[in-house]
């Protein structure tokens, strides 16, 4: 009967706390520094979508799912319950592989993107894909649980405290995740009132907030430069603040040549609004303004500035 317990245990340890260790230290310390990074950045971009917007629900549908809102509540919460787990290296590949699981539908069904293509979300689930393989490492408290159960099996007695405490942690922000679903939907950052920060995201950058912050040359004016390397139709918002539900498209737009610009209109999160178009005809730098007061937008080459 012990060894029956003894096999059960060690297949539960090995299924939620298991991995590979690196060969010395310094991989280690590849490993945490990794995780930490992959864990704190999903776990902010799964937090973000709570409560879970119309918006979101409609791209999941899109795909086939039924239950979108379900669908898209498991979604982000793959992303923030994971995220936080690998941050603190705790059922690191159970995480990891729900996350890959959310991210690789991003990839391959949302984004089209596929092998051999540059994309921050096929990045993000080849990232993922290694940590469910591999584990958290020694740093991690996966790694303490280990060397607890293996000191606890040289003793002959199961150590089932720090187990239960463990799982408890992963119940505890699934509650967490939980109650941020149950919070009112906060109404989008109008751009005529103060903003923090303004960025420009696009299919020149797979649509990542952080790439291109504008910045703000006097009360109302943001702006940032584009380095173009490929000519052809590109396709951009305005995001307030970061979040995705202030964001700035253009639903009246009709001429997509150079220079760009008309009056950009808040999305409030619903899709009401089309991404904002432009061609671009040569690589080169082009300049983006956006009026926060006006709403006023324009993409132009840098070398007409002068004109």
């Amino acid at each position: 009967m012990f060894q029956k317990v003894t096999r059960i245990r060690n297949a539960v340890i090995g299924g939620l706390f298991g991995g590979a260790a690196a060969t010395n230290w310094l991989g280690e310390v590849g490993l945490l520094v990794g995780r930490v990074y992959l864990g704190t950045t999903i776990c902010k971009a799964g937090a973000s979508k709570f409560p879970t917007a119309d918006w979101f629900q409609d791209q999941v549908a899109g795909l086939g799912f039924s239950a979108p809102a379900i669908m898209a509540f498991l979604a982000s919460t793959s992303e923030f319950v994971g995220g936080a787990l690998l941050v603190v290296g705790l059922c690191t590949r159970p995480a990891a592989f729900f996350a890959a699981a959310t991210m690789g539908v991003a990839t391959f069904g949302f984004h089209r993107n596929y092998i051999g293509e540059m994309h921050i979300a096929q990045l993000y689930f080849w990232m993922f894909v290694l940590f469910s393989l591999v584990g958290a490492g020694r740093l991690s408290l996966d790694g303490l649980i280990r060397r607890q159960a293996e000191a606890g099996e040289r003793q002959g007695n199961v150590p089932s405290g720090p187990l239960a405490l463990a799982l408890l942690v992963p119940a505890a922000l699934l509650g967490m995740a939980i109650w941020l679903e149950q919070q009112p939907l906060k109404p989008p950052v109008d751009p005529r009132a103060k903003v923090e920060q303004v960025s420009l995201a696009g299919t020149f950058n797979s649509w990542n907030v952080n790439t291109h912050p504008m910045t703000c040359d006097s009360e109302s004016i943001w702006k940032t430069t584009l380095e173009i390397a490929t000519p052809g139709e590109v396709e951009f918002k305005f995001v307030v603040n970061r979040d995705w539900r202030s964001n700035l498209g253009d639903a009246d737009q009709i001429e997509v040549g150079l220079p760009s610009s008309g009056i950009a209109e808040l999305d409030n999160g619903n899709n009401s609004t089309s991404n904002i178009r432009a061609y671009i005809p040569a690589a080169g730098t082009y300049d983006v303004t956006l009026d926060t007061n006006s709403r006023a937008y324009e993409l132009r080459s840098a070398a007409d500035q002068g004109d």
